[in-house]
């Protein structure tokens, strides 16, 4: 499967499985929308991916080279989770975005997420449980734009600190691990004297 040059493709309410062969997909979009089953029997890594309803991964992680972009209410679901180098969600009005407890999400080089307002137009990230955390890790050394995103059950233990400005949205973060309310503070300088 070959998506060439700045293309796009749609696969909108119907199930994708991978079972053999190659995916080249270096430019352009694919988008998923609506209730899919996603399956990787074999590796496969994409560019840019946008996503929209409720997708249920299973098989081999789901590998994102370019942008994972979120801007409508989605469920990630399944078995298996996504690394994504650039995570993408600036949708316009309230939006969730929910993530399977106890499975691993990763983003390697910038996470951004906005909700449109600090009162009426919040991202709401959260895991598909009441009681257990889904694992969303951002790498240490990734760049983080995080605005009025109100975080429910999400554990990013292990990986960097992520920062969310809050505007006036209470609570901000509610039973979330690694998550802390305000901007990310400036690098520390220091002198040294020989």
């Amino acid at each position: 499967f070959t998506l060439n040059n700045t293309a796009s493709l749609v696969i909108s309410s119907a199930n994708y499985t991978l079972t053999s062969g190659t995916i080249v997909h270096s430019s352009g979009t694919i988008t998923f929308s609506g209730t899919q089953n996603i399956t990787h029997t074999v590796a496969a890594t994409y560019f840019n991916i946008t996503v929209t309803g409720t997708k249920t991964l299973s098989g081999n992680i789901w590998n994102i080279a370019g942008t994972l972009t979120v801007n409508a209410t989605a469920t990630f679901a399944g078995t298996i989770g996504w690394t994504a180098a650039t995570f993408s969600s600036i949708p316009t009005g309230s939006t969730t975005i929910t993530i399977q407890n106890g499975v691993t999400y990763t983003v390697t080089s910038s996470l951004v997420m906005q909700g449109n307002s600090p009162t009426t137009a919040i991202l709401f990230f959260t895991s598909n449980s009441a009681t257990v955390r889904a694992i969303f890790t951002l790498d240490n050394g990734a760049s983080q734009f995080v605005y009025f995103v109100r975080a429910t059950r999400i554990d990013s233990g292990a990986g960097q600190t992520i920062w969310d400005v809050p505007g006036t949205i209470t609570p901000l973060l509610t039973d979330t691990i690694n998550w802390n309310p305000g901007s990310k503070p400036a690098p520390i300088a220091y002198s040294f004297i020989s």
